[in-house]
């Protein structure tokens, strides 16, 4: 990553990273998984559900219609979080960090109804799914200001 972020600077290129959250994170929730961290939930959806039928998965799996993914901010999960998106952060020099941070919406509410997430946003005095939400995004864009970055984020983003 370091000569490909050399290589752009030379060039005058600015390369911005990009890891989504609190969506379209199932690759992270994954990794974390393999580590034995549990920091989010995982679906399979349209084509890929029947691709694989029962098997485990234990990475995105190549298949048409792909995988939902979402963080739940657990204290651990956001340890988890904050830690990638920080190591990843001080790989590149330039102002910009990506969030992503699209289409949460879809299957938020699902995910942040199980019993863990309602105790969550319980003890951080939340009462929507939105605002749980939103509680990722705010932790990720202190970090990244602390780091003077500027997170850009899509606009359905809840900050």
């Amino acid at each position: 990553i370091r000569e490909i972020v050399a290589l752009a600077s030379a060039l005058a290129i600015e390369v911005v990273p990009e890891i989504d959250v609190p969506a379209h994170a199932a690759a992270m929730i994954l990794a974390a998984r393999s580590a034995g961290k549990d920091i989010g939930v995982v679906e399979l959806h349209e084509g890929c559900a029947a691709f694989l039928g029962e098997r485990p998965f234990s990475e995105p799996p190549n298949c048409m219609g792909g995988t939902h993914g979402i963080i739940v901010p657990t204290p651990e999960a956001m340890k988890y979080v904050l830690e990638a998106i920080s190591e990843v952060a001080d790989l590149f020099p330039g102002r910009y960090f990506h969030l992503g941070g699209d289409e949460a919406d879809q299957f938020r509410d699902d995910a942040y109804s199980t019993e863990a997430a309602v105790r969550l946003m319980r003890g951080l005095h939340l009462e929507l799914s939105t605002q749980l939400q939103g509680h990722i995004v705010d932790e990720v864009y202190r970090l990244l200001q602390s780091k003077n970055k500027t997170p850009i984020a899509w606009d359905e983003t809840l900050f």
